[in-house]
């Protein structure tokens, strides 16, 4: 990584994170030098979510270092797609997922892909339970859900015009 901007992310750098993160931004061309959004975020986080970061930070040995922390570079991910998984484990109460929203597939698609990658079971079952919900998979369910919609219309109306 050398030669390479990091860029903190806003609010995903910790004064107090043991690790930092470092994911590649697409370069416009080849000429300039490698941009990388930094997170510095604490390895017992990591580690009580996902076995492979247990594993790669346990085994890691001392290499590159930024802001006197150690760096993991995290080849291959997208830095929106791991600020998103960071967001759900730092602040699950913010990152809701609005019910019936056509968008939920696309937009959890590349949270679940990297939950699945570094293990993360707990936060992929329920991001796919929540993808779940929202489509029926039988004529029961998808009557039983339209069915609850106009409640649910009705309630957000009542919540708009208070």
């Amino acid at each position: 990584m050398e030669n390479a901007t990091i860029e903190r992310h806003s609010r995903l750098y910790f004064v107090d994170g043991d690790v930092v993160l470092a994911v590649k931004q697409p370069q416009l061309d080849q000429e300039s030098q490698p941009q990388y959004q930094g997170f510095r975020v604490h390895k017992a986080v990591l580690r009580l979510h996902s076995p492979i970061f247990a594993h790669m930070l346990s085994d890691a040995t001392p290499g590159q270092s930024y802001d006197e922390a150690p760096l993991v570079e995290m080849a291959g991910d997208d830095a929106s797609a791991v600020a998103s998984l960071l967001m759900w484990l730092y602040f699950p109460l913010e990152m809701d997922i609005e019910r019936w929203n056509p968008d939920t597939p696309i937009t959890v698609a590349p949270i679940v892909r990297l939950a699945t990658k570094y293990l993360m079971e707990t936060l992929r079952s329920h991001l796919i339970k929540k993808v779940v919900a929202d489509w029926p998979r039988t004529l029961e369910e998808w009557n039983r859900q339209e069915a609850e919609i106009p409640r649910y219309e009705g309630r957000s109306r009542i919540e708009h015009d208070a």
